[in-house]
């Protein structure tokens, strides 16, 4: 059985992309990763990628991990400097 999230990857319908700006901190109150998750299904479900800031620490790391576990794509964006 295909994953719920996966059904527009499984017939190649990508809507676009949604730029995801949030905390790279740990020391975050857990309501937003929560809302964070909520999101990012939500718009995997819909067909629309996510870019965000490219670290796995804090809500962006919450929202590849969330990403990486219902087949969603997912680009992150990090400067060469760091």
């Amino acid at each position: 059985m295909v994953s719920h999230c996966l059904w527009p990857y499984f017939f190649n319908v990508m809507i676009g992309k949604i730029a995801v700006f949030c905390s790279a901190s740990n020391d975050i109150d857990p309501n937003y990763n929560k809302v964070a998750r909520e999101f990012v299904r939500a718009a995997s479900l819909r067909g629309y990628g996510i870019v965000t800031g490219g670290t796995v620490k804090g809500t962006m790391g919450v929202v590849s991990d969330s990403l990486r576990d219902c087949g969603g794509y997912h680009l992150g964006v990090i400067p060469r400097f760091m």
